[in-house]
């Protein structure tokens, strides 16, 4: 399963950005049945990719069948957002796409989420609000090979970053 996208566009996945997580993910796993859920105008935007969709909703009805759905899962990948966290507390593998936020920021030390994050974000957290184009998961998407992960230092002291993109000027 997979669950592309946040409120916040910044730690969304674009169309082209979850072709390159689904191309990866049939190449490390073979052929999987792949779901993506997301709500219905997310959905539209993903319609050309050869997967499932699964329409999320924010009724208990809604949230039980994607409950329910996730029992099915063999793997989650997923952006930093609420199905992430349901994942993992569920028990489920997670794979966490993380793009602005730091993963030791909202990960227990514990987790069994396995964060990526590009390189260059390493010891960043990045609250630029006005950012519209998230370079870091553009680019974390387009070199993502879920054989040799790009993990991040949990262990690191992070730099806030409000003013000035990590991923420019590189």
């Amino acid at each position: 399963m997979i669950c592309p996208c946040s409120t916040d566009i910044r730690k969304s996945l674009d169309q082209v950005d979850l072709a390159k997580v689904v191309r990866a993910a049939r190449k490390r796993f073979g052929t999987p049945e792949i779901v993506v859920a997301g709500l219905p105008e997310e959905l539209a935007r993903f319609e050309n990719l050869a997967v499932e969709q699964f329409t999320l909703g924010k009724s208990r009805v809604a949230s039980e069948r994607f409950i329910g759905l996730l029992g099915t899962a063999d793997l989650f990948i997923g952006v930093d957002a609420g199905p992430l966290h349901l994942a993992d507390a569920l028990g489920l593998p997670v794979i966490g796409v993380f793009g602005p936020t730091a993963p030791q920021t909202i990960l227990d030390r514990d987790s069994r989420v396995l964060p990526l994050r590009h390189p260059r974000m390493e010891g960043v957290f990045c609250d630029i609000r006005t950012c519209a184009n998230p370079v870091c998961v553009h680019q974390l998407c387009g070199d993502l090979v879920l054989e040799h992960p790009v993990l991040d230092n949990f262990t690191q002291r992070l730099r806030l970053e409000s003013t000035h993109c990590a991923m420019e000027n590189q």
